[in-house]
């Protein structure tokens, strides 16, 4: 279990890197760094933005894109915004290999159809879990 201090310490070295080295090796992992520890802090709207920045950078890069949709899908959900995440979490299951966060996924896709009544497709996605 991590503290809030630690996301916030975390936050600050992964600002620094992108800050002052865009073109090094490392950008693209401590941007996704970065957004991560934001929602982590609870905020989900900048977290956004990041894995939005990483998916319009980044597209060539399947793993870091389909880690930034999920993270981006997450923040979504903890902004309410349930259209926006079911988009990105059918994205992520399309091309996420089986047993990556598949099934967290699925879960998610669910409970954010449902928050959108959608409730034959949010019955038919969580049965998949069964």
């Amino acid at each position: 279990q991590h503290t809030a201090g630690e996301f916030k310490a975390a936050a600050t070295e992964f600002q620094w890197v992108v800050d002052n080295m865009p073109a090094s090796a490392l950008y693209a992992d401590s941007l996704f760094g970065l957004a991560a520890a934001q929602s982590a802090l609870g905020d989900h709207a900048t977290a956004t933005k990041l894995y939005s920045q990483i998916l319009e950078k980044h597209t060539g890069e399947k793993s870091l894109s389909n880690r930034a949709k999920y993270g981006r899908a997450v923040a979504n959900v903890q902004q309410g915004e349930y259209k926006s995440a079911a988009a990105d979490l059918r994205d992520y299951l399309k091309s996420a290999e089986k047993g990556s966060q598949t099934s967290e996924a699925r879960y998610l896709l669910g409970y954010a159809l449902a928050a959108e009544k959608s409730y034959d497709e949010a019955i038919t996605t969580l049965q998949a879990l069964l």
